[in-house]
């Protein structure tokens, strides 16, 4: 998120957090955390579009050590 372009929209649905923002290239990043029990972890799925065909995407889990 910290090469956005313009605002960075959050919104949380039940236990997500969808975080919507655009990067250079004419790049739209939609990304979903889903906190983990115990609130250390989250899982995050990442979808990068162009022109509105998806692109790249990614999954992954975020932990604080």
């Amino acid at each position: 998120m910290s090469e956005a372009v313009g605002p960075v929209h959050v919104q949380q649905i039940g236990g997500k957090f969808l975080f919507r923002f655009k990067m250079k290239g004419k790049l739209a990043i939609e990304q979903w955390l889903t906190p983990l029990p115990g609130g250390k972890a989250a899982t995050s799925k990442v979808t990068v579009k162009k022109m509105g065909m998806r692109v790249a995407s990614s999954e992954g889990t975020i932990r604080k050590l």
